[in-house]
C-alpha cells in the first residue's frame, strides 16, 4: 500500500486470469515468463545514441541546435536508446563522448549519431564544429575540429548491425570567409556496410535554421520517428517530403545506405493473441486452483463471475453457500501452507542497520502482534461499524498544489517535505505542512514516480520512458540517470538502509540500482504480468510486488538473497509493517487483513469497506494505518483493535495515486485530472 497507483492502467478482468498463473498447473509457463536477467534488454536490442547540439558559437550563433536536440534526446529515449547528450561542447567534450560512445555500442543491436551545429567540408572530409573553435588557416580545421568519420569508425568497430549518423550541420560555413575554398555544406559521404547517413540537405547544399522553435528538418525528423511501424527508410523519404514542401524545393535532405537488417523507431505493435478454447481452460483451472482451498466466500464468487459456465460452477455455489452461513463467520481462518521454493532469484540481501522498535504507548497491547504471536492470542477487533462513504462530512483539503497535470507524490521521512511530478517534467517541492512552495526543477520530460531518499537529502523520479534519476534535494543537481525500463515507471521505493533503488514499470519488470552511481544491480522480470508497485520492507528482509489489473490484484513476497516465495495474496494493496514482519493487505479489495509474512498466516481481520481500498500505509510508530477507498475517503485504524481513529473525506473524486506522511497523518490524493489535495485526518473523540 505504501504508493497509489494509476487506475487508468487496469483494463479488465478477463487479463487478471492471467496473474493465477503462478500455480503448480503453469509453472513451466511461470519460469519463462519471470526470470533473473542481466542488466538492460536483451543483448541483441539494445538501442544507444550520441546526441550534440551546438549553437553557442561566437562567430554566426545558432538559435536552433540545441532545442532540436533536446527533442530529439527526449524522443529517443522515449524510444528505447540509450541516450549520451551533450550541449554546446568544446572539441575536448565532444572527443570523450565519442569515446563513451563507442565504448557503449559494445554489443548494442543499433547505435544511432545526430549532430545539429555548424559543420563544413575540408578537401571532401566532413568536420563538426566545436563551441569556441578559432581558425585562422583552413588547414587548422581538422586539427581542431571533430572528424564526422571519427564516429563512423566507432560504429564499425563496435559491429553494430543497425547505424544511422543524422547530421543538420549543413548551415552556412562562417569561415568560409577567411577560407580560400568557397564550397558550402557538407560533402557527400558513403555509408559504410549496415549505416544510413542522412544530411539535412543535399551535398554542398545549405540547410534553413528555421523560423520556429526548431530546424525545418529536425522538426520533420521529430514527428516522423514517432510514427509506429515505419521503415526507417520511409521515414526518411517522408521527412524528405515534408522539408521539401515546407522549403518549396530551396532544401533537399539527402541520404546514403547500406543497411542490410530491417529497423523500426517505433516498431508497430504485436496484435493480441485470439483466446482459444484451450487457453480458456487453461485459466480457468488456473483460478481454481488459486482458490480452491480458500476460506472466505468472496473469492467463490470472484470464480463465478469470471466463469459463468466454468466447470467448477456447482462446487463454488456450495462453498460460498457454506462459507456465508452465520456459523462460518466463527471459524478460524485457514492458514496459508508455507509456500515452495520461488523460482525466481532476487537481489542479493543488502546490510541493513537493526532498526529499533517503536516504542508501546504506555499502559496499552502492543500496537503489532509479537513474535511468536498467533492468530488466536491476539485480542479480538471490537464489532465496529465499517467505514461508510457517507457517513464523514466533506472536508475542505489542508492545502491543495496550483495547477493539474501532477502523476505522483512522496512525502518526506521528517514530515517536513512534499515533493510532487507530473506530465510537465517539473519537480516541485513544497511545505509538507503549508503548501508553500520550497522549488522546483525542471527535467524536460514527462515524470511518473518520485520518492524521497531515506537520508531526505536526495530524491529519485522515474520518467513516462523508463528512466529513472537520482538529484541532490538542495540544488537539484542531477547526480546521474538511467533508463532501465521500456515504458512507463509505476513505483520507486529505497531500501531502508538507502543504498539501493527499486523501479517498478508498468509492463512487470523489477531494476535494483545502486544509490551511489546508479549502477544495476539485478533485475527482475515479470513478462506479462502488469505491476503496480514494488516495496521493500523495513527490515530489507523482503520484496512485495504488487500485480493485476482492475480490481482484481495479488501481492507477492520474496525473501531477499533466497528468492523463497514467502506469502501470495489476492489484495488490492499492500503494507510492511515497521518491524517487516507483517504485511498490511487489502484482502480481496475491501478489507485489512494483516498476514505473518514467514507463516503465510493470517492474523487479524479489520472491517470491511464498502469501497475497495485504493491505497494505505503503516504509521513509522506501528500504532496506526491509514487507507483510502476509491471514493477518496481517509481512515485510519488503530493497528491493536481495528477502531477507527480518524477520518476525512474530500470531494467524491477517483483517485490516480495517493501518498502519506511518515506518521500517516496527512495524505494526498491526485484526481483523474492531476490535481493534487493534502487532507489531515481528525481524531475521533
Amino acid at each position: 500500500m505504501g504508493r497509489g497507483f494509476a487506475l487508468d492502467q487496469f483494463r479488465s478482468w478477463r487479463r487478471f486470469a492471467c496473474l493465477l498463473l503462478l500455480v503448480p498447473t503453469l509453472l513451466q509457463a511461470q519460469e519463462r515468463n519471470l526470470s533473473i536477467a542481466a542488466t538492460g534488454k536483451a543483448e541483441g536490442q539494445r538501442r544507444v545514441a550520441l546526441v550534440i547540439g551546438n549553437g553557442a558559437y561566437a562567430d554566426s550563433p545558432l538559435k536552433n541546435p540545441l532545442n532540436d536536440a533536446r527533442a530529439m534526446a527526449a524522443s529517443l529515449r522515449e524510444l528505447g536508446f540509450e541516450v549520451i547528450a551533450r550541449e554546446n561542447a568544446n572539441l575536448q567534450q565532444m572527443d570523450e563522448a565519442v569515446r563513451e560512445f563507442g565504448r557503449r555500442l559494445e554489443r548494442a543491436h543499433a547505435g544511432l549519431f545526430y549532430y545539429a551545429g555548424h559543420g563544413m567540408q575540408i578537401k571532401g572530409r566532413n568536420f563538426l564544429i566545436p563551441v569556441g573553435a578559432h581558425f585562422e588557416h583552413e588547414d587548422e580545421v581538422a586539427y581542431r575540429s571533430l572528424d564526422a568519420g571519427q564516429v563512423l569508425d566507432k560504429m564499425d568497430s563496435a559491429k553494430t548491425q543497425v547505424n544511422l549518423v543524422i547530421l543538420d550541420a549543413c548551415r552556412s560555413n562562417p569561415f568560409h570567409r577567411v577560407f580560400r575554398a568557397r564550397r558550402q555544406g557538407l560533402a557527400e559521404m558513403e555509408a559504410p556496410a549496415g549505416t544510413l547517413i542522412a544530411f539535412a540537405t543535399a551535398p554542398g547544399s545549405v540547410a534553413l535554421d528555421g523560423e520556429g522553435r526548431h530546424g525545418v528538418y529536425t522538426k520533420h525528423l521529430l514527428k516522423q520517428i514517432n510514427e509506429r511501424g515505419q521503415p526507417v527508410e520511409q521515414v526518411f523519404k517522408r521527412v524528405r517530403i515534408g522539408v521539401v514542401e515546407e522549403t518549396r524545393e530551396r532544401q533537399i535532405p539527402w541520404e546514403s545506405s547500406s543497411l542490410r537488417d530491417d529497423f523500426q523507431f517505433r516498431p508497430a505493435a504485436a496484435p493480441a493473441p485470439a483466446a482459444t478454447a484451450a487457453t480458456e481452460a487453461a485459466l480457468e483451472l488456473a483460478f481454481w486452483d488459486a482458490i480452491k482451498n480458500s476460506s472466505r466466500a468472496d473469492d467463490y464468487a470472484a470464480y463465478l463471475e469470471q466463469f459463468p459456465k466454468g466447470r467448477f460452477v456447482p462446487l463454488a455455489r456450495n462453498r460460498q453457500k457454506a462459507l456465508q452461513k452465520p456459523d462460518a463467520a466463527s471459524r478460524p481462518p485457514a492458514v496459508a501452507a508455507s509456500p515452495a521454493a520461488s523460482p525466481v532469484a532476487v537481489p542479493p540481501k543488502p546490510v541493513v542497520a537493526q532498526r529499533p522498535a517503536p516504542p508501546a504507548r504506555p499502559s496499552a497491547p502492543a500496537a503489532m502482534p509479537m513474535a511468536g504471536a498467533s492468530a488466536a492470542s491476539l485480542p479480538a477487533p471490537p464489532a465496529a461499524a465499517a467505514p461508510s462513504a457517507a457517513a464523514s462530512p466533506v472536508a475542505a483539503p489542508h492545502f491543495s498544489l496550483p495547477g493539474a497535470g501532477f502523476t505522483a507524490a512522496s512525502f518526506s521521512p521528517d514530515n517536513a517535505w512534499l515533493a510532487a511530478v507530473g506530465r510537465d517534467g517539473q519537480v516541485r517541492i513544497h511545505n509538507a505542512a503549508t503548501g508553500a512552495a520550497k522549488s522546483a526543477v525542471n527535467l524536460a520530460e514527462p515524470l511518473s514516480a518520485v520518492r524521497f531518499a531515506p537520508d531526505g537529502r536526495h530524491i529519485a523520479v522515474a520518467t513516462e520512458s523508463g528512466e529513472t534519476r537520482l538529484l541532490e534535494l538542495g540544488s537539484g543537481k542531477e547526480l546521474w540517470r538511467r533508463k532501465p525500463h521500456g515504458g512507463r515507471v509505476m513505483s520507486l521505493a529505497f531500501s531502508p538502509d538507502g543504498r539501493y533503488l527499486l523501479s517498478a514499470a508498468a509492463q512487470g519488470d523489477v531494476e535494483l540500482s545502486g544509490v551511489a552511481n546508479g549502477a544495476s544491480v539485478q533485475r527482475l522480470q515479470n513478462e506479462g504480468l502488469p505491476l503496480i508497485e514494488a516495496l521493500y520492507s523495513p527490515d530489507g528482509r523482503y520484496i512485495a510486488v504488487v500485480l493485476g489489473e482492475g480490481k482484481s490484484q495479488v501481492v507477492k513476497v520474496v525473501e531477499v538473497g533466497s528468492g523463497r516465495q514467502q506469502l501470495l495474496v489476492a489484495a488490492t494493496a499492500a503494507s510492511f509493517s515497521v518491524n517487516g514482519r507483517y504485511l498490511l493487505a487489502a484482502a480481496g479489495g475491501h478489507t485489512p487483513t494483516l498476514f505473518d509474512i514467514a507463516s503465510g498466516e493470517e492474523l487479524r481481520r479489520f472491517a470491511r469497506y464498502p469501497l475497495t481500498i485504493f491505497a494505505g500505509a503503516y504509521a513509522e510508530s506501528g500504532e496506526f494505518v491509514a487507507t483510502v477507498d476509491a471514493d477518496g475517503q481517509g481512515q485510519m485504524l488503530d493497528t491493536r483493535d481495528g477502531r477507527p481513529m480518524g477520518s476525512v473525506r474530500g470531494p467524491r473524486v477517483q483517485p490516480r495515486a495517493a501518498a502519506f506522511s511518515a506518521d500517516v497523518g496527512r495524505f494526498a490524493v491526485i484526481d483523474a485530472e492531476g490535481r493534487v489535495a493534502v487532507y489531515r485526518f481528525q481524531e475521533k473523540s
